[in-house]
């Protein structure tokens, strides 16, 4: 699947969204959690789709994890996190 790069980009997005300029250094470890918590289930997802990828001999495909948007994703939660 080749998918290190993808994640890697993801990874970016995720930290952009979620430490933006003006993140106060008291805020970094709670947005850190934020972070696991984003991309936990999405890397997860990923790494499942690429272990059956990988054993699948007869052709038929699984679920693909195409139009996904980390910055969205993590945006998101962080709104969440702050309403809270």
């Amino acid at each position: 699947m080749a998918q290190g790069g993808a994640m890697a980009i993801e990874d970016g997005a995720s930290l952009g969204a979620l430490l933006p300029l003006g993140t106060t250094r008291a805020d970094v470890p709670s947005r850190l959690q934020l972070y696991e918590k984003c991309r936990k289930e999405r890397v997860e997802i990923i790494q499942d789709f690429t272990r059956r990828s990988g054993r699948n001999n007869d052709g038929i495909e699984g679920p693909r994890p195409n139009e996904y948007d980390e910055w969205e994703n993590s945006s998101e939660i962080l709104v969440g996190q702050i309403d809270a």
